[in-house]
């Protein structure tokens, strides 16, 4: 229940900042979830988390909450470049983390990835 109410809360902030910003703040949201899904399926795993900034075993809610202020962090510091720059640095955060979930799954076994990078 815990994990359905956060997931809705996340989608409906994400869909209201949406409206006003580029497609790469959406896809470097989905890129964010993608990663705190990665990160979680590995640490149920047995795996150990190796950010530092989220401890070695965080919960869901610690990474969402985390990855929020992340976001907002980078939009409030993007929000005066003009629309080309701010797509410039939504599109190397959203490749930067969609990165980051590749070496999470190939890191925790998964299927789909057939090598270790």
């Amino acid at each position: 229940m815990k994990l359905t109410t956060a997931l809705l809360t996340l989608l409906f902030i994400l869909t209201g900042c949406a409206t006003s910003t580029s497609r790469w703040e959406v896809v470097a949201a989905g890129a964010a979830l993608a990663d705190i899904g990665s990160t979680g399926a590995a640490l149920s795993r047995g795996g150990e988390e190796g950010n530092p900034v989220y401890g070695r075993s965080p919960s869901f809610r610690q990474m969402l909450v985390l990855n929020a202020a992340a976001g907002a962090g980078t939009w409030a510091m993007t929000r005066h470049l003009s629309r080309h720059h701010q797509q410039q640095v939504w599109r190397n955060v959203a490749v930067l983390r969609l990165l980051v979930t590749a070496w999470n799954l190939s890191q925790s076994g998964c299927a789909c990835f057939k090598f270790s990078f």
